[in-house]
């Protein structure tokens, strides 16, 4: 088996492109995955926290609680103010 030297350069290339598609789909995740508190949420949305509070009783926005405090998915934020 003979392989050239374009055809390593065109390997290594290869699963370097990979690589970094990888890099870039795992720094989407992590954005996406951040949570945010109420009061920077409403901020961003430009509403009031009442709002988000029946936004969370429908379904529209459902916080993620740690505790007592309820935190916004930054991908559930983007979504919605994708829709505005």
């Amino acid at each position: 088996m003979v392989v050239s030297l374009n055809d390593l350069k065109e390997l290594f290339n290869h699963i370097i492109d990979e690589r970094e598609a990888e890099k870039q789909a795992v720094a989407d995740n992590e954005h996406d995955n951040e949570l945010v508190g109420a009061d920077d949420t409403a901020k961003i949305l430009n509403v009031k926290r009442n709002t988000l509070w029946r936004w969370s009783k429908s379904g529209y926005l459902i916080p993620v609680k740690i505790g007592r405090k309820p935190f916004y998915k930054q991908a559930d934020i983007d979504r919605i103010k994708g829709n505005k």
